[in-house]
C-alpha cells in the first residue's frame, strides 16, 4: 500500500477515487448478474464512498432486490433507515418483501410505517422529490398483497392529508393505485371522489382527473356527476357548469345512453342552450339519431325562423354524424339543409349538387337532373357549372345523363379542352382523343389523359407526338417506358398497373421527384411503402396537412394512418407510433406502445452515457425488460 501510495497514478490508465467506488459497484453487478467472481467483493464499493448516506444503502438494496437475493435486500434497507427513519421507499420495499415470503403481519406492520413515514413527512413540509412516486408503489403494493382492507383507513387519511395541501399535484399515479389496489373500478372512484373533498377546491381536483388515462371509461360518468354537483354549489362558476354539462352529454351519448343525454341538456335552461347552439345541436341530433326520431328533430327545426347561421350549424352536425359513420341520418339532415336553401333563394352550386347526390342516392335521376339543369342556368358565369354538373352525374354511374351537360359545354366553350376529353371518354370517342392528344395548341395534361384514355379504351394511338404520350396510349405500359426523364404521367399510369410493389415505389417516387406538389401521389406512394414494410420511406414521405383530420376518420384514413402507426412503432418513434394509432382508433395498440416507452424511458436513466471522460451522472443498471419487472 505504502508503495502505491508513493506512486503517481495515472488516470488515463487506472480508476482512483470517487470514480473507483463508483464502478467498482457497478463491477460487482456485473459480476453478480454474468455469474462471474464473487460480486460482494466490490458491491460495497458505493458504500465506502459515502458511509453516511443512506441513498448509498438503498441504492445497494434495491440491487440485491433486482436480482432476488431478499435477505441482503432486507439488510441494506434496514441500515438506509437507520440513517434516515423517515424513508417511506425503504419500509414499502420491506413490506413488499415480507408479503412476498408470507408474511402477513410483518409486512402490514412496514406497510403501516411507511405511510406513517409519508404522513410525517407532509406535516414536517419536509416531502422528498419523488413522495408521490413513493406514495404511488406503496399503494400499489397494498393492493398486490391484498392488504387493503387493513390499512385502508391508513391509507385514506395520508391520501387526505396530502390533497389538503397539495390538491391533485402529481397525483394521477397515487390515484391509479388507489384504483387498482381497491379491485373494484366503481369503488375506486368512488374512493377518489370522496378524497376528493379534502381538497381546497373539488371540483378542480376532480376536473384534472375526469379524463385522465387511468380513469376506466365505465366510471367517468360518476366523476362528471360529482363535478356537476360540485359546481352548481357556486352561482360565479355558471359558465364552467355549462362546459361540464356538455362533456357529459357528450359522454353519455358515446355511451348509448340517449335519454340520460337529453336530461342533462334539458337541465340546462334555455337562454345556455342558445347561447351554445353549435355545441348542443349535434347532442340534440345524436340524441335523435340514437332514439330513431330524426324526423321529429327535422320537423321541430323546421318550426324555426331560417337564418344561414343556423343552417350552417345544422350542415356542420350532418357532417359530423357523417364522420361518425350515420350515413343515414347524415343524410336527411343534409336534405333538410339544402332545400331550406333553396326555398331561402341561396342559389349556391354546392347547394344543388348536393341535393342532386342526395335524389341520386334516392334513385330520383329526373329529379336530380332537373336540379342540376336549375343550377347551371342561374349560378355562376354562363356555361361555368356544367362541367360540375356533368361530374356529379358522372361519378354517381350516369354517363349517358352526363352527356349533354358535357356537349353543351364543348359547344359553349370549345376551347375548353378538358371538357372534350370528358366528353370524348363518355362517349367512348377515339378519334376525338387521338386529335387532342396531338393538338399542340392544348394544354400538356390534357393532352396526357387523351392518350391515357386511348390507352384504356385500346384505341389507335396518336401519331406526330411526344415519346411520353406514345407510351400513355398503350393498353400497357411497361415501366422502362415511362421512366424516361420528365415522364411524370407515364409513370403513374405504369405504377397505377405494376405489381410488383419495389417497381410502383420505384415510379411514385420518380413522379414526386419530378412534381412534388401533385395531391394524391404521395399517399399512393405511402401506401405502397407501407404495403412492403419499407418504414422508413413510409414516414419520410409522409405529409401532416394531407394526412390530419378532426373527428372519426374514415375507414381508408384509418388503415392509412394505422399502418404508419405500424411505421413509426418500427423505427422506434413511440411517441409519433401512439398518435397514429389512437387517430386510427387502436387504443389498445396505442397503450401497449405507451407501455414499451415508458419502459424505454426507464431504460436511458439506467443506460451508461458514452463518453471522452468515464464520469456517469446516472446510476448504470442491467436493461430492463417486459418479463424482468420493466415497471420500476
Amino acid at each position: 500500500i505504502g508503495e502505491r501510495l508513493g506512486k503517481a497514478v495515472d488516470r488515463d490508465q487506472q480508476l482512483a477515487g470517487n470514480l473507483w467506488f463508483y464502478y467498482g459497484s457497478r463491477y460487482g453487478e456485473y459480476l453478480g448478474t454474468t455469474k462471474q467472481g464473487d460480486a460482494d467483493d466490490y458491491l460495497p464499493s458505493i458504500l465506502e464512498a459515502r458511509p453516511g448516506s443512506s441513498d448509498a444503502y438503498f441504492r445497494l438494496a434495491e440491487y440485491y432486490r433486482e436480482s432476488n437475493q431478499p435477505a441482503a435486500a432486507l439488510r441494506e434497507y434496514g441500515n438506509a433507515l437507520q440513517l434516515d427513519a423517515a424513508r417511506m421507499d425503504a419500509l414499502e420495499r420491506i413490506a413488499s418483501i415480507d408479503a412476498r415470503q408470507g408474511q402477513r403481519d410483518e409486512a402490514t406492520a412496514q406497510f403501516r410505517a411507511a405511510l406513517n413515514a409519508g404522513a410525517r413527512q407532509i406535516r414536517e413540509r419536509s416531502m422528498r422529490s419523488a413522495f408521490a412516486e413513493d406514495l404511488q408503489h406503496t399503494i400499489e403494493d397494498i393492493g398486490s398483497a391484498n392488504l387493503l382492507s387493513a390499512l385502508r383507513d391508513d391509507v385514506d387519511r395520508l391520501l387526505r392529508s396530502y390533497v389538503r395541501n397539495n390538491g391533485h399535484f402529481q397525483l394521477s399515479g397515487v390515484l391509479k393505485a388507489v384504483l387498482s389496489s381497491s379491485g373494484d373500478p366503481a369503488a375506486g372512484v368512488a374512493w377518489v371522489i370522496d378524497i376528493s373533498r379534502a381538497a381546497p377546491d373539488p371540483v378542480v381536483f376532480l376536473s384534472g382527473e375526469v379524463t385522465a388515462e387511468w380513469v376506466p371509461d365505465a366510471q367517468r360518468g360518476a366523476m362528471y356527476r360529482a363535478i356537476i354537483a360540485g359546481t352548481r354549489l357556486t352561482p360565479d362558476r355558471e359558465p364552467e357548469l355549462r362546459n361540464k354539462q356538455i362533456e357529459y352529454a357528450k359522454y353519455l351519448l358515446d355511451h348509448k345512453h340517449a335519454s340520460e343525454a337529453q336530461s342533462v341538456l334539458a337541465s340546462m335552461p334555455k337562454e345556455s342552450r342558445d347561447g351554445r347552439s353549435s355545441e348542443v345541436l349535434p347532442l340534440e341530433a345524436r340524441i335523435a339519431t340514437q332514439t330513431n326520431t330524426m324526423p321529429a328533430f327535422i320537423a321541430r327545426l323546421s318550426l324555426e325562423p331560417y337564418s344561414s347561421a343556423r343552417n350552417e350549424e345544422i350542415r356542420a352536425t350532418a357532417t359530423a354524424l357523417e364522420s361518425a359513420g350515420d350515413h343515414a341520418r347524415s343524410q336527411e339532415l343534409l336534405e333538410f339543409v339544402y332545400t331550406r336553401q333553396l326555398d331561402a333563394h341561396e342559389y349556391g352550386p354546392s347547394t344543388f349538387q348536393g341535393l342532386a347526390q342526395i335524389r341520386l342516392k334516392q334513385g330520383d335521376t329526373a329529379a336530380a337532373v332537373t336540379l342540376l339543369r336549375r343550377m347551371t342556368m342561374i349560378t355562376g358565369e354562363p356555361f361555368e357549372t356544367l362541367m360540375d354538373a356533368a361530374a356529379v352525374l358522372t361519378r354517381a354511374g350516369h354517363a349517358a345523363e352526363a352527356l349533354p351537360f358535357l356537349e353543351q359545354r364543348v359547344r359553349a366553350v370549345p376551347w375548353d379542352v378538358d371538357a372534350s376529353v370528358a366528353l370524348a371518354r363518355a362517349k367512348n370517342d377515339g378519334a376525338s382523343l387521338k386529335a387532342i392528344a396531338e393538338s399542340h395548341d392544348a394544354r400538356y395534361e390534357a393532352r396526357a389523359a387523351a392518350a391515357r384514355a386511348i390507352g384504356e379504351m385500346k384505341a389507335p394511338p396518336p401519331s406526330g407526338v411526344s415519346a411520353e404520350l406514345v407510351a400513355l396510349s398503350a393498353s400497357t405500359i411497361a415501366p422502362a417506358a415511362a421512366e424516361k426523364p420528365y415522364f411524370y404521367f407515364a409513370r403513374i399510369a405504369a405504377a397505377a398497373q405494376a405489381q410488383d410493389l419495389a417497381v410502383k415505389i420505384r415510379l411514385l417516387r420518380g413522379a414526386i421527384a419530378i412534381d412534388p406538389d401533385k395531391p394524391g401521389v404521395k399517399a399512393d406512394l405511402i401506401r405502397a411503402a407501407l404495403t412492403a414494410k419499407r418504414w422508413q420511406l413510409a414516414v419520410s414521405t409522409n405529409s401532416p396537412s394531407e394526412h390530419s383530420y378532426t373527428g372519426r376518420p374514415s375507414d381508408g384514413d384509418r388503415n392509412l394512418n394505422k399502418g404508419l402507426a405500424q411505421a413509426y412503432e418500427a423505427l422506434g418513434n413511440l411517441p409519433q407510433a401512439q398518435t397514429y394509432y389512437r387517430q386510427a382508433g387502436e387504443e389498445r395498440d396505442a397503450k401497449r406502445v405507451q407501455a414499451v416507452e415508458q419502459r424505454e424511458t426507464q431504460n436511458a436513466l439506467r443506460r451508461p452515457v458514452i463518453k471522452q471522460d468515464l464520469e456517469q451522472d446516472r446510476l448504470v443498471r442491467p436493461r430492463l425488460t417486459a418479463a424482468n419487472g420493466g415497471a420500476r
